[in-house]
């Protein structure tokens, strides 16, 4: 696992985060992070998954709760940061 990076205190206006594909069945992920006017951030999330069968897999195992759950916490943590990312 690759340890977590500190950007708390820049001024960054996008960042942007990769993972590739460590399994067959697993997608490369990218993740931006893109500050915007009104100590908004804007989150956006692409995955590319190999196959379709892959892709349905994943979306069958209820990902979609513990990816609102994360959200949820990634929201708390922004919030106490003024300014956003």
């Amino acid at each position: 696992m690759a340890e977590p990076v500190g950007l708390l205190g820049q001024n960054i206006r996008k960042v942007r985060l990769t993972r590739p594909a460590t399994q067959p069945a697993l997608p490369h992920e990218s993740i931006t992070f893109e500050r915007l006017d009104g100590g908004r951030t804007r989150l956006r999330g692409h995955a590319v998954y190999p196959t379709m069968e892959a892709r349905d897999g994943m979306v069958g195992s209820g990902m979609e709760v513990g990816m609102n759950a994360g959200y949820a916490k990634l929201d708390d943590v922004l919030d106490g940061i003024e300014g956003g990312l």
